[in-house]
């Protein structure tokens, strides 16, 4: 693979490229990095590349000519990148994908910015998030360093990219684990086979230290247990998200409603339980009602000679309302009854 970098400050990356994992790729042959220092391209003997934008402004805007030129002098027809605070935010699936092509380009973007024209001559923008940094070579140090661990033979063990920070675990893998669940089910329905987890937490000598010690089952030798435990914690991991994710969902509806007045957010509160009990109670039925669902299909399969069975819509909407309505008017009472008689 070959990855070309265009910067105002190739040194910033030649120090960077010549350390660590990166490195021994380049030594190996696995990759080739281009560095392109796009002040050769400008139009003067000073070596200008920026000028002042139309409209006035502050800060300078990089020519579109020169970048341009840079490009064309690459040679490049499979991806061009600019990096920019305006991009769609890198991850790890962008990165697998670069990690799969031949050759890309990136554009490290600097000062105010770029001329608007260069977007005709690139594929996309990316960005590392919503911040602003004084130049892109920060960003295109990142997705090289991303991309360049994904490519087969870098690192010595494949394990390493297959768990990392954010790795995939397939459905029928997490269902063993936590067990039956309506969300996994639904996803599994859908032809969704695998989902992306967090990592599990890592550990190293000394066994012990300031009174914090090693999981016990770590230290068993037992490569089951382990996997098991690993899975655990990851799966905790994503809850424990879910559930600051409520919080956070909670504290931002007080605080946009915390100045109305009682009456009318009682009033409009009321009518959105009344619509969520009512969606919870749907989907509810919808999951319970795959039994039934399954003998009116095989009914209407026998009597109309299907060859090919598959549900209809209107088989799922009317059992799972059927038994929506059972669980909206019937919970009601069971929820009087717990509530009322029994405690």
């Amino acid at each position: 693979m070959k990855i070309s970098v265009i910067t105002l400050f190739p040194d910033m990356l030649n120090s960077f490229f010549k350390e660590s994992i990166i490195s021994r790729a380049i030594k190996k042959k696995l990759v080739d990095i281009e560095i392109i220092n796009l002040r050769d391209f400008a139009k003067d003997k000073y070596k200008t590349v920026d000028d002042r934008p139309y409209g006035g402004g502050a800060g300078m805007v990089l020519r579109v000519d020169c970048i341009k030129d840079a490009i064309d002098n690459v040679k490049c027809n499979e991806r061009i990148v600019l990096t920019s605070p305006r991009g769609r935010v890198y991850d790890q699936s962008i990165a697998q994908q670069y990690s799969k092509l031949d050759h890309l380009v990136l554009i490290a973007g600097h000062y105010e910015g770029v001329d608007e024209r260069v977007t005709n001559y690139i594929d996309e923008e990316v960005s590392l998030g919503d911040f602003v940094m004084t130049g892109g070579e920060i960003t295109a140090a990142a997705i090289v360093d991303s991309i360049v661990r994904l490519i087969p033979g870098v690192l010595k063990k494949t394990d390493a990219t297959e768990k990392e920070s954010f790795f995939e675990i397939t459905i029928n893998r997490l269902i063993d684990i936590i067990g039956e669940n309506g969300l996994l089910e639904k996803l599994k329905k859908k032809g969704i086979k695998k989902v992306k987890l967090l990592e599990y937490p890592q550990y190293t000598r000394p066994e012990i230290y300031n009174k914090f010690s090693v999981p016990s089952v770590l230290l068993s030798g037992i490569h089951a247990e382990i996997e098991k435990w690993k899975d655990d914690i990851v799966k905790q991991k994503e809850w424990a998200l879910g559930f600051i994710g409520g919080v956070l969902l909670m504290g931002a509806i007080y605080f946009i409603f915390r100045s109305g007045s009682r009456w009318k957010l009682t009033l409009v509160f009321k009518n959105l339980q009344r619509a969520s009990s009512a969606f919870m109670a749907f989907s509810h039925g919808r999951n319970d009602a795959q039994k039934p669902m399954g003998i009116l299909v095989m009914a209407l399969a026998l009597y109309f000679g299907w060859r090919q069975v598959s549900v209809p819509v209107w088989v799922i909407l009317s059992v799972g309302l059927v038994a929506g309505l059972g669980v909206a008017f019937g919970g009601w009472r069971i929820i009087k009854t717990l509530g009322c008689i029994l405690f």
